[in-house]
C-alpha cells in the first residue's frame, strides 16, 4: 500500500484499488472516490491528470482529472505483477517482481 498527495487530494493504493480522499481539511479527510482494480494495489504515483497504480496484475492507469468520476482508462499486464511504479516524462518505470524493471512509453499510440 502507498499514498501520495497532489493538490487537495490524497491518493491511496490499497488491496481493493485506488481510494481518493479530499484533504482540503486534513484533520477531517473524506473519501471522494474508490476505483476498484483487477488486482491488489501496491503503489501509486500521480502525474498530470493520471494516477498510475502498481497492482498484482500489472499497471493500471486511472484518469483523475475529475476525481468524482475517476476511472480506469487502460491497463498493462506484466508477467509477475507490478510491485511499484514511477513516472518521469513520457515513461512509466515498473518494478515487475523478479523480472526486474519494465519501461513503458506513455505516449498515445505507443
Amino acid at each position: 500500500m502507498g499514498v501520495v498527495v497532489s493538490g487537495a487530494y490524497a491518493f491511496m493504493a490499497d488491496y481493493s484499488g485506488l481510494k481518493i480522499f479530499d484533504i482540503s481539511s486534513p484533520l477531517s479527510a473524506s473519501l471522494v472516490k474508490h476505483v476498484r482494480t483487477s488486482g491488489y494495489a501496491y503503489g501509486v504515483v500521480v502525474s498530470g491528470v493520471y494516477a498510475y497504480l502498481a497492482t498484482s496484475t500489472g499497471l493500471q492507469i486511472i484518469d483523475v482529472s475529475d476525481v468524482d468520476s475517476a476511472c480506469t482508462v487502460t491497463s498493462l499486464a506484466t508477467p509477475l505483477g507490478a510491485e511499484g511504479v514511477a513516472v518521469s516524462g513520457s515513461h512509466a518505470y515498473i518494478a515487475d517482481a523478479e523480472n526486474g524493471l519494465v519501461v513503458v512509453d506513455l505516449l498515445p499510440g505507443s
